[in-house]
C-alpha cells in the first residue's frame, strides 16, 4: 500500500487511495494494509518517510515552501524558526503554529511551478528513481518566496545534474 501512496507523490486523498485500490477496500482496510500511512488531517493521508516539516505543512494545509524547504535541500538560507508554508489563496482558517509551538509563516501566493503529475510520480516510483514529493512547492518557487521573504538573493548550489531547479 506504501508504494501505491508513494505514487501519488507521497501524498493522497481517502477518495484516492480507496479508488487506486478498485475500490476493493474500505478507508480502515487502507490503514491496516500498511503502517507506512500517516492521517495528516481529515481526508488526508501522506507517507510516513516525509520529513517531519512535510508533515507539518500538509497539516495546516498547505506545501512546505521558501527557507523551510531550501534548508531540507541543503540550500543556505536565513531561518526564522517558523515553518513556512505556501497556503492556496482561497483558504481559510490555517493553523497558527505546529505542534511543536513553531509559528507558521504563511505564503499565499499562486504557484509559478506546477507540482508534478501522479503519473511522474509513478514513473520514478517505476523507474527506481527519486519520487518528487507533492507535499512541498518546486524548488524554483522556494527560492522565488525566499527572495521575497528574506530580500536576499539565493541560489542553488552546483549540483551533478546541471543545476537544475526541479526537485
Amino acid at each position: 500500500m506504501a508504494l501505491t501512496l508513494c505514487e501519488f507523490g507521497h501524498v493522497a486523498t481517502t477518495a484516492q487511495l480507496v479508488a487506486s485500490v478498485h475500490g476493493q477496500h474500505s478507508v480502515v482496510d487502507v490503514y491496516q494494509l500498511s503502517r507506512d500511512i500517516v492521517r495528516v488531517r481529515r481526508g488526508l493521508q501522506a507517507c510516513n518517510h516525509l520529513t517531519e516539516d512535510e508533515l507539518d505543512a500538509l497539516r495546516v494545509g498547505g506545501l512546505l515552501d521558501c527557507v523551510s524547504l531550501l534548508r531540507i535541500h541543503g540550500i543556505d538560507a536565513p531561518q526564522d524558526g517558523r515553518l513556512h508554508v505556501r497556503v492556496p489563496r482561497h483558504a481559510g482558517r490555517t493553523l497558527a503554529a505546529v505542534a511543536d509551538g513553531r509559528e507558521v509563516a504563511r505564503h499565499w501566493a499562486p504557484l509559478r511551478w506546477p507540482l508534478p503529475s501522479r503519473a511522474a510520480a509513478a514513473r520514478a516510483v517505476h523507474d527506481h528513481k527519486p519520487v518528487p514529493s507533492r507535499a512541498q512547492v518546486m524548488l524554483a518557487d522556494a527560492l522565488e518566496q525566499a527572495r521575497l521573504c528574506t530580500g536576499l538573493e539565493l541560489r542553488v548550489p552546483h549540483s551533478p545534474n546541471g543545476g537544475s531547479l526541479s526537485t
